[in-house]
């Protein structure tokens, strides 16, 4: 984040839960970019937000609802919903798919924040991209590994296993978005 800050490129943070480690490392303090938290637990208050995303992208919305819905019953799972509402929160927080806003996201890791990527594409029509890693890979089934796939723009993941891995999840169709890019810090 903080190369891409400094080649210009404007960026927002949205995280899903608090920090809980006391130790930084130092290049945190070097970016710029604000966070904004989005709420853990969903309650009445994430009512109205949500309201105003679905009036302002009402087609979205209800297709976003409805993949969520499906979603969460076929896997018994209410991730998938909670993710939505957390997505309608943060597009009403942020003005995420508005004009002038955010043109693109990318998740960090493969698992939750990328469920709340495609929710936000599907409601709003952005792209996005996903860095995966370890866990988040490993965790997922091969169904959500496909499909958040199918619907990115493109993969990265920082080994040669979990490129190979997921291109064979993937298959043929969409083997090309995987990518394999290590990562770092700088040690200089």
């Amino acid at each position: 984040m903080q190369l891409l800050e400094s080649r210009g490129l404007e960026l927002e943070i949205y995280s899903m839960r608090g920090p809980r480690e006391k130790e930084r490392h130092p290049v945190h303090g070097q970016i710029r970019a604000q966070v904004t938290y989005l709420p853990e637990t969903l309650g009445l208050k994430e009512i109205a937000p949500n309201f105003r995303a679905c009036l302002a992208f009402p087609a979205g919305y209800a297709r976003g609802f409805a993949h969520a819905l499906q979603r969460s019953l076929s896997r018994r799972k209410k991730s998938p919903l909670k993710r939505f509402f957390q997505a309608g929160w943060l597009i009403d927080a942020k003005s995420i798919g508005k004009k002038g806003g955010v043109g693109h996201l990318h998740s960090h890791f493969l698992h939750a924040p990328t469920e709340l990527a495609l929710s936000l594409a599907k409601i709003t029509g952005l792209t996005y991209s996903i860095s995966a890693h370890a866990k988040d890979i490993y965790t997922s089934s091969a169904e959500e590994v496909r499909e958040r796939v199918e619907n990115a723009q493109f993969l990265m993941t920082c080994t040669k296993f979990n490129y190979e891995q997921i291109r064979a999840i993937v298959g043929p169709k969409h083997e090309a978005k995987v990518n394999e890019v290590y990562h770092g810090v700088n040690l200089e």
